[in-house]
């Protein structure tokens, strides 16, 4: 007779994967560290799984779909899934404090990060930290660089995480999503997140604790309930993230007010790059369209040396 007892299959939330390791957040709320089966594949902070106990943990044995991943290439520049499940991504930029100017390199990071989103077809924020250092002149300059944004649709909040202004509305917007913060070093998205998750040094330590490894925990991806709702996806390595292989196409409908225009140039496979009669250029020499935002696509394009500073997205 077989006394062999079957483990119930549960559901959880993955909320950190180390290396084999994966913490499991249960349906009741609690933690527990789970290893995936070969047969489960590859399983990442953000998954919807199902598990099993087992001796010393749980097992997981099934990752349900997912809809929306990002991802970073590793050393040989194979993207590597990072964070699933996504619906925003809330790019934390920095304007230039001596004058309020959003330098070509910024400019072309948050570029490339709005149309990452747009490729997920999941919603995006742009977030300018810092402002409470910014002269009067300065942030009347940074608004006029931040108007294209606004124009295309884009919410954009304006924040300081050293007198508060704007977190209310920057949680409002994070309430109820599940979003992960990107942004450069020194744009303040640390100082952002403590502000959001007061508790995320004890959660830190509590979760690596259950993880076995200790502070080494925070240099992967870590996914923390935001208290008014929602989710952020915390990732060290956000910011080193890459804009793989697009086609010009396909990068062009990421920039939603190149819309309009897509297909009204003289050549129909026109890459918007120096073809003559393009109607993008055309558009952003009249003040259609801003000339930088066509710059920005341009460079995506062309790989002009930011490789390493753009984001890789894709879907299952």
């Amino acid at each position: 007779m077989n006394t062999r007892h079957r483990t119930t299959v549960q559901e959880g939330l993955v909320i950190a994967n180390h290396g084999h390791q994966l913490l499991i957040e249960t349906r009741e709320g609690h933690y527990i560290s789970c290893v995936a089966r070969k047969s489960a594949g590859g399983v990442i902070c953000g998954d919807r799984v199902q598990w099993q106990a087992s001796a010393d943990g749980g097992v997981v044995v099934g990752v349900q779909a997912r809809s929306a991943v990002l991802a970073r290439p590793d050393q040989r520049g194979v993207a590597k899934p990072v964070c699933a499940n996504l619906d925003q991504i809330a790019v934390v930029g920095l304007m230039q404090l001596e004058n309020g100017e959003l330098s070509a390199s910024e400019r072309a990071r948050i570029d490339a990060y709005l149309a990452a989103a747009e490729m997920l077809d999941i919603n995006a924020l742009l977030i300018v930290n810092k402002i409470d250092l910014l002269s009067a002149e300065a942030l009347a300059v940074a608004q006029r660089n931040l108007a294209p944004y606004r124009d295309a649709g884009y919410t954009v909040i304006l924040t300081s995480a050293r007198s508060g202004t704007g977190v209310a509305e920057l949680g409002a917007r994070l309430a109820g999503r599940r979003s992960v913060l990107v942004g450069e070093s020194g744009a303040g998205k640390s100082s952002l997140t403590q502000i959001l998750l007061p508790d995320r040094d004890i959660r830190i330590g509590e979760l690596s604790t259950r993880l076995g490894r200790g502070k080494h925990t925070t240099t992967v991806a870590m996914l923390f309930h935001l208290p008014g709702g929602g989710d952020i996806v915390d990732s060290p390595g956000v910011r080193d993230f890459r804009l793989g292989t697009v086609e010009p196409a396909t990068l062009a409908r990421a920039f939603r007010e190149f819309r309009p225009y897509l297909g009204d140039c003289r050549y129909r496979d026109c890459r918007h790059l120096d073809e003559p009669d393009c109607a993008l250029a055309l558009a952003a020499s009249e003040g259609r369209l801003s000339p930088e935002r066509l710059e920005s696509y341009r460079a995506i394009v062309l790989g002009d040396g930011r490789k390493s500073r753009r984001p890789v997205t894709y879907t299952d």
